[in-house]
């Protein structure tokens, strides 16, 4: 921990939340110790919030950014998770805590395919709620929920919010004056197409007014309310503008709110037909372009994946045996790599996530008769060397942590999902890989702190592979 706390604050925050589920009993003290202080600085953190992808598509940045921002290393991730630490060892500065958070994501535009979101919040609004026990506290967490829900911003928090309602018992005193707040809130805010679009596409958002409304009708109190504020949402952000690439369907969005709220829908409540959300065509947005794909790997990949699959047992055809793979080239991939960096890109971030990519291609394709040394090492130097490490932290820490899950053991429970899956005909990668002691060798050694950290962290903890990487 001493050497954590020298650390950037993303890389602190992390390694310091993984130490904490790995030492048994905790006292308030030693929490309060190491957390405090990431509290008081999360502030600082690279990203505000947490994002998702707002138009899902394979090998695009948003893509990459949505599953790195998985880490939870926001701002508003960090001191979430850091207020629901407290919850069981000190309620009292839980709440406190909770009660200095501000949230007020951004509304997203044609032009972004990210969306922040207010999630984490209400989920600990939701966890503060269990267990209250003194009036005091009951009655400050009721108004803190109570504002929060009244007080919306964007179309994120219309789930989020509607999430943590459900979360209470129907018995829970502070429910019937959330579900007016929550009616309230939705009714006084407005969103664009593309955060409608990339929150609402399995039809999520509506799910949640609908058992937001049925839960009022448990709770003895008309859902009209809420119905009539969340049809005036859709019609007043839908019908005002539509993005050029990847709007919002919006013949999907009439079905499923007329679905969801059938029961309702008789005057004054009317059904919602598509073309009441048409909108006009708003300003041009440029399209997400996909990661590049760099052509002079083609041969390369082509041969590594036969010369695997047949090391593997999956490919038995003659022709296998003339793709073998030497170290000459491995070390010819590695100079690919080399001149790509040196060549640069206009999107950095791209750049990086390529690479990171390719770099993965190689140590998880490299037969296991080629001493892999050489290609971990590159790697690791890559890590240490790339800009990333302080412009996106979160980017750079889910490659990292990709390239050190090659080197964990797996636990039964993942050995038999592998096995099943395997029996099933799916093939997996970047499984871990006998041998690959030389990652953690070539990260405690590194030039850079927060690898080196990482590779010590890796050495005292011994934690699992990650099947989600």
């Amino acid at each position: 921990m001493d050497q954590v706390r020298s650390l950037p604050l993303e890389y602190r925050a992390d390694i310091t939340f993984y130490a904490a589920t790995r030492v048994n009993d905790l006292d308030a003290r030693t929490l309060h110790e190491w957390f405090d202080p990431i509290f008081n600085t999360a502030g600082t953190a690279t990203r505000a919030y947490p994002v998702i992808d707002a138009v899902p598509a394979s090998d695009s940045l948003s893509a990459a950014q949505a599953q790195a921002s998985s880490l939870g290393l926001s701002s508003l991730d960090i001191k979430t998770r850091i207020a629901r630490i407290f919850i069981a060892k000190d309620y009292p500065h839980a709440l406190r805590l909770a009660e200095e958070i501000r949230v007020e994501p951004k509304e997203s535009r044609c032009t972004d395919f990210v969306i922040e979101t207010a999630n984490p919040y209400f989920d600990l609004l939701g966890a503060l709620s269990d267990p209250p026990t003194r009036r005091d506290s009951r009655n400050r967490l009721r108004s803190l929920q109570v504002n929060a829900v009244r007080n919306l911003h964007n179309a994120s928090e219309i789930e989020a919010a509607g999430r943590m309602i459900l979360s209470l018992p129907i018995s829970e005193p502070v429910l019937l004056e959330l579900l007016a707040a929550y009616s309230q809130g939705i009714s006084t805010i407005r969103s664009g197409d593309r955060e409608i679009g990339g929150l609402d596409a399995a039809g999520q958002l509506t799910k949640v007014v609908a058992a937001v409304a049925k839960r009022a009708e448990e709770a003895g109190t008309s859902p009209l309310p809420l119905v009539n504020a969340f049809r005036s949402f859709l019609l007043a952000s839908l019908s005002n503008s539509r993005c050029r690439f990847a709007p919002t369907d919006r013949r999907q969005e009439a079905s499923a709110f007329n679905g969801a709220f059938r029961h309702y829908l008789s005057p004054p409540l009317s059904i919602l037909s598509e073309n009441d959300l048409i909108g006009r065509t708003g300003p041009s947005g440029g399209e997400e372009g996909d990661l590049p794909y760099y052509q002079q790997f083609r041969q390369p990949f082509h041969v590594l994946f036969i010369a695997h699959d047949a090391e593997m047992g999956r490919r038995s055809d003659a022709s296998a045996s003339r793709f073998t793979v030497g170290i000459e080239d491995v070390d010819e991939y590695i100079h690919l790599l080399d001149a790509l960096e040196t060549r640069g890109d206009p999107c950095k971030e791209c750049l990086f996530i390529s690479m990171g990519q390719l770099y993965h291609i190689l140590l998880d394709t490299i037969p296991t008769y080629i001493n892999p040394t050489s290609a971990i090492d590159s790697y690791v130097s890559w890590f240490d060397q790339s800009s990333m490490q302080k412009d996106d932290p979160e980017q750079w820490l889910y490659r990292f942590k990709g390239f050190l899950n090659l080197n964990r053991n797996m636990n039964q429970p993942d050995v038999d999902r592998v096995m099943k899956l395997t029996s099933q005909g799916k093939s997996l990668v970047a499984l871990p890989h006998p041998g690959y002691s030389e990652i953690i060798t070539a990260s405690v050694r590194s030039q850079s702190a927060i690898v080196r950290t990482y590779g010590r962290a890796e050495l005292l903890f011994r934690p699992t592979y990650d099947i989600k990487h």
